[in-house]
């Protein structure tokens, strides 16, 4: 009797991963199928750097777990927005006229990107971002490049914070700009502060004399 019981739990087990297999084999094969055409409707735009963008572009702290609310609140983010939901967002948000994204180089993120343009065939404009020690800034410009970023702006937080009042630090940000440049990316500085836009401007204004930055400028 027991041995009948063994057999039957065994029996159970091999229909369940069996079924399992032709799941992820059925899951596999939805990914490389045709892309679905989708209609993108008209939306106000603007052209910068002769790149055509939506004047609203999608954010992405709420996708990947900087909610400036709480740890908690991150970290259900990043377990709940997973590379395939982020694009599902991305998805509705072509069919309401959204072509372009902000953020870092972050692997769910690049993910996603891949994820939308294999399941609709259209690559959503990336605008990059870098983000966290200035040390690391020039790899993450050339990451950037290779991710397809047709832009790539320096953190809000380093213009919120960054002491560009003098000589040296405008110079350095000024370097920034022209290792975005070098790299065939439109350089640009965001600022939360209206009183930082003065030496912003001035550290714009030492970048854009170099004769290695283009005229491919973005906005500030």
């Amino acid at each position: 009797m027991a041995d009948i019981r063994r057999r039957q739990f065994v029996k159970k087990v091999a229909t369940a991963v069996a079924v399992s297999g032709l799941a992820a084999k059925a899951s596999g094969e939805r990914e490389v199928q045709t892309p679905v055409c989708i209609s993108i409707p008209s939306f106000p735009s603007a052209t910068i750097a002769g790149v055509p963008l939506p004047r609203l572009i999608i954010g992405t702290n709420s996708f990947l777990g900087f909610s400036h609310t709480s740890l908690g609140r991150d970290r259900w983010i990043r377990r709940f927005y997973t590379p395939e939901r982020i694009a599902d967002v991305f998805i509705r948000c072509l069919e309401l006229g959204l072509t372009a994204v902000f953020g870092p180089c972050y692997a769910p993120l690049l993910s996603a990107l891949d994820t939308v343009e294999k399941r609709t065939g259209v690559r959503l404009t990336f605008i990059g971002t870098t983000f966290g020690d200035p040390a690391i800034i020039r790899d993450q410009i050339k990451q950037l490049k290779e991710a397809g970023a047709k832009f790539c702006l320096l953190h809000g937080g380093w213009a919120d914070s960054f002491p560009l009042r003098t000589d040296a630090s405008r110079t350095l940000t000024a370097s920034f700009f022209l290792s975005f440049a070098k790299q065939g990316l439109s350089p640009a500085l965001p600022a939360i502060k209206p009183t930082d836009c003065n030496p912003l401007s001035r550290a714009i204004a030492t970048a854009k004399s170099s004769p290695c930055l283009s005229t491919r400028w973005a906005f500030t």
